[in-house]
This record gives C-alpha cells, structure tokens and sequence, in this order.
C-alpha cells in the first residue's frame, strides 16, 4: 500500500484541482472531432476509424490519430454525448501519464546518493508539479486535447518500463505512441536512445547490446511500420497550406517561442489559445530566448549525465514544435507538454546533485515549493472556467490577448448562431481588418449580412468567396439561401455546383439531399443517398436519411432496413443524450 499511496496521491489532486473541468461542454475542435465524426458512433466502425484522418466533416488537417478517435467511441457508447464522461477521461488518462512520469522519475533519479525518500520525493515532486501546471490545461481541461495526455501516457510509460527491465512492452508502448499523436515519433526516439543507454551500461559484449537494445527496438519499429503504413493508406484531403514563413525569419521566432513558454513556464498568469510571437517588435523577446538557450547549453555541459540525457530529451521532444519548421501556429501552450516533463525531471536531477547547495537553502526551498505548488493549483482550476461553454472560451481568449483574425471570426460565428447578427457583423469584419483575405472570415460576413437581410453585401463576399477553392462550396451554399430568399430562385442548380465543387464533403452533399426532399424529387434523393452509401457506408446520418426518403416514396419495410443499418453505426441514434448538444 505504501508503494501505490503516490500513485493515489497524483490522481486525487488531478481530479481535484481539474473538477471544474466536469463542468465543462464542449468547445473549439470538440465541434467537429467529437460532434461531427461520424466514426465515433459505433465500436463496429473501429476498424473503419483507422482508415481515416481526424476533422473528416470539417476543414482537412494532417492529423492522423486514431488512438484518440478509438477513446472516443468509447465514450460515446458509455454517454452519448455527455460532456463530463469525455472530460473524465481526459482527466484520467492525464493522471495516469503524471503516474508513468513518476514511475519514470523515480527508477531515472535512483542512481544518485542519498535516501531512496529523499529521491523517490524528487521524482513525485516533478510529477506532481507537472500534473498540476496551468500551462497544461489546454491539454486536459477540453476534449479534444486528449491526444497530448494519450501520448504521454504511452511515452513515459514505455521509459519506466525500460529503466524496469520490461523491454517488449516499453517497445509496444513507443510504437503505439504514435496512434495517439504525430509527435509520438519524438516519444518513440527518445525511447530508444534510452533503451540504448541501458543496454551500454548494463552489457559490456557488442552482441549483448544489441540483442537488449532490440527487445525494445524491435516491437516499437514493426508498430511504427504498421503506423506508418496505415497513415499512408488512409483517407486524407490535403489542408489549406500554412501562411509561408521566410526561413531567415525561422530562427527569430525559435527564440521568440522559447523565451514565450519559459515565461509562461516560470509564471503561468496570461493563458489564452492563439499566440502568436510574431507581434513582437521589439527584440527584448528574442534577446531573452538567446540567453536561455545558451544558458541550457551551458547547463547541459556543466550537469551530470542523467541532467544532460534529461535536457537531450526535452531539447528532441521540442524541436518539431520549436517554429524551426512552419506549422499552423507559431506557438501553443499544449506543446510543451511533454517536454516541460523532461525540464522539470532535469531540474530534479541537477537539484540531488547539488546536495550541499539544497542543504543551506532547505526551509526557504520547502517554502517556495509550497507556495508556489498551492498557486499553481489554483490558477489551474480557474483557468478550467475559461472552457466553460464556446461563448465564454472565445469571450476569454479574445479577453486575454488571443484576438487573432480566426479567434475573432469564430467569435463572431457564436454570436451569430446565439441571433445577434449585428455584433456577427463588426466582429467578422475586425477579423477582416486583422487579416483582409481570411477565407472563413468573409464567408461568415456574408451569411451575417444575409441573415440581417442586407442581400446586395451578402452577394458582393460571397461572390468573392467563390473565388477562393477553400470555401467556394460553402459559399455556393449560401448564396443558394440568398437567391431563394431575394428573388424565390430555385435552390438547386447552385447546390448541385456546390456538391460538384467537393462530393465528398457531407456538409454540402446533406444539404443538397435535403433540398431535393423538400421539393419531392424524391428518386433524385434516393440516387444521391445510394451514391453517398457506396462511398462511404459508415454514416449513420445517411442510412436514416434514406430511410426517410424511403417512407416518402411509400416502401416503409425498405425503410426499416436502412433505419436499422443506421442504428448499427450510431448507438444513441435517436436518444436525446446524443441529440443535445
């Protein structure tokens, strides 16, 4: 009991100090991941999952997840769409990454001198630390950042099991890494230089090494194949390209970004999604983040070598994310996820090596921890309120500095699906004055004008926005509304551009079929359905709207057949808990 009592410990102060998190609906990506896929619905589309990237009825992404998607249904077949379930497990599984960091911990900082209390404590310390960070919450306190605490959970799970001697389910464990999140890689390389670490230390024979090192190696490389195979072969529509990044301006920002997380490392105050180092224009910033990445590089020379392997591994987990290479963000607090552990693990380290130095300064040490431990834990459950609905999480960033063109335009998005169209209308087109040409933006100005009744400005953007690829289906959409509503024009012809535009996109192709129902060309809905169903069987959406279809063309036991093909891939179909949100 002694030993699990940590264990007990980090889970009790993660469900405390996240509770506010229950509370919680569902917000930002939960939308289209968790409301929108339809591959969540059923544990019979598993398999199906896999073949898949995640955002399928929203905009594309590369992120090929599918441990993340695997949760979800398994939450949804517990709940529906209960918000708290999905919550809970979030909380659970980041718990359960903070017990692997520890298990880690404390087998990583056994090799230093004094009591086994005194190192084992070190180790419970960072983890606890770690577990309670404000930085973090956006990893934890809404649904869809689960992929971060998933892949933690494996990465430092597969480490505690190397330094345990355990070595085929610490490689099973990198390699499965990497169905939680593309950044698993790191995990899955972090874990071999450590597997290799051990397997120097603890073999003196070549041959001896190689046949320990590959007791790990080889189960996370065949799972990495498999991955990878299955990355390749699955479903993917290219993304919109990220806003290009001159590479000169590349390493500016790299020391923007670190000095940014060092700070909010050091004093987690203004949290908010978002960020953004490029409106830095001064060069304080990009001052401070060279000085702190020479200052690691000094430490990392000067420590011991389990310090140095720490810092290795927080320097690998952190370059893909270290604005050296273009992503959609220059910068995002649930990056630093994981290698915040291993900078934390470092700093333990290097404190059981200066012994003596931690001796003289002990009670103001213990002081500091504790003040500083109790601060982080409030922040952190306040910070949770911020995800309280979609209202208050943009209210919130836009509040707290993440006014971006984006944030601004999915702000406007809710005041607009809430009925205040005029306070749509400003803030669509702030957001257009932060970046002129942001595609959703303009599309969202015009269906706010459209729904105030302003048709001749509604025509002029969503003309415009047929223009650009990315939306030019959406905003044939709408001006389909718009004709109906101005002149009585048929809806039709502009829908059928609309689907011709992108047939795979459910969105347009439902709204198109509805439109064919509502004006009893009922064959013609019954094709497009058919087609829809031979492309892609897994909908559960589909299959019910066929079996409409099917009552109004007067074949009502063809229609209790695709009404049950539809209850085998959504569980809740039908039920208000699915229904709600």
């Amino acid at each position: 009991m002694r030993r699990s009592f940590p264990y007990f410990i980090l889970l009790a102060v993660v469900l405390l100090v996240y509770a506010p998190a229950l509370r919680n609906g569902f917000v930002w990506d939960d939308t289209a991941l968790i409301l929108r896929d339809p591959l969540i619905r059923s544990p019979r589309l598993l398999l199906e999952g896999f073949g898949h990237f995640l955002f399928l009825d929203a905009t594309a992404a590369d992120f090929y997840r599918p441990l993340q998607r695997v949760v979800y249904t398994f939450d949804y077949l517990l709940a529906g769409f209960t918000p708290w379930v999905f919550h809970l497990t979030s909380l659970l599984v980041h718990a359960g990454a903070a017990m692997a960091l520890y298990a880690f911990g404390k087998r990583l900082l056994a090799g230093y001198s004094g009591t086994e209390e005194r190192k084992q404590g070190a180790a419970f310390f960072v983890a606890l630390v770690w577990a309670v960070h404000p930085i973090h919450s956006s990893a934890v306190a809404y649904a869809s950042g689960l992929a971060d605490p998933l892949a933690a959970l494996l990465g430092f799970g597969g480490l505690a099991l190397v330094l345990a001697g355990r070595a085929i389910p610490a490689g099973l464990c990198f390699g499965m890494a990497l169905f939680a999140k593309e950044s698993g890689v790191f995990a899955l390389l972090i874990g071999l230089g450590f597997a290799w670490k051990m397997a120097r230390n603890e073999c003196v024979l070549g041959r001896q090494r190689l046949a320990r090192f590959g007791r790990v190696a080889v189960p996370a490389l065949l799972l990495a194949a498999v991955y990878l195979g299955l990355r390749l072969t699955a479903e993917h529509l290219s993304p919109p390209p990220p806003e290009p990044i001159p590479f000169a301006v590349r390493p500016v920002l790299a020391l923007r970004a670190v000095a940014e997380y060092a700070g909010l490392l050091a004093a987690p105050v203004n949290l908010h999604m978002e960020r953004d180092v490029r409106i830095s224009a001064d060069g304080l910033q990009t001052l401070a983040g060279a000085v702190l990445l020479l200052g690691a590089a000094f430490w990392a020379w000067r420590a011991d070598r389990t310090t140095r392997a720490c810092l290795l591994a927080a320097a690998a987990a952190y370059l893909p994310v270290s604005d050296l290479f273009v992503l959609n963000a220059t910068a995002a607090e649930h990056w630093v996820y994981i290698p915040s552990a291993f900078l934390f693990l470092a700093l333990a380290a290097t404190g059981l090596h200066l012994q003596r130095l931690e001796r003289r300064f002990g009670i103001f040490a213990g002081i500091f921890a504790v003040v500083g431990f109790t601060a982080l834990c409030c922040r952190t459950a306040w910070r949770c309120a911020d995800w309280r609905d979609q209202a208050t999480f943009l209210s919130a960033t836009l509040r707290d500095g993440g006014d971006s063109s984006r944030m601004l335009g999915n702000f406007a998005l809710e005041q607009l699906r809430r009925g205040n169209g005029e306070a749509a209308v400003q803030n669509f087109r702030a957001a257009l004055a932060r970046k002129p040409e942001q595609p959703f933006a303009m599309l969202g100005l015009g269906r706010a004008l459209l729904q105030r009744g302003d048709l001749a400005q509604a025509r002029q953007w969503l003309e415009r926005c047929e223009k650009l690829p990315l939306v030019r289906a959406s905003a044939l959409v709408q001006r389909a509304e718009l004709e109906f509503k101005g002149s009585g024009r048929d809806r039709t012809p502009l829908l059928l551009e609309a689907v011709a535009v992108n047939p795979r996109f459910w969105p347009v192709r439902k709204r198109y079929i509805a439109d064919l129902l509502e004006r009893g060309d009922i064959g013609k809905a019954l094709e497009e359905l058919r087609s829809v169903i031979d492309d892609q069987p897994f909908r559960a959406e589909t299959w019910e709207l066929l079996g409409r279809a099917l009552e109004k063309a007067g074949n009502p036991a063809l229609a209790q057949k695709a009404y049950a093909e539809a209850d085998q891939r959504d569980v809740w179909r039908g039920n208000a808990m699915a229904k709600t949100f």
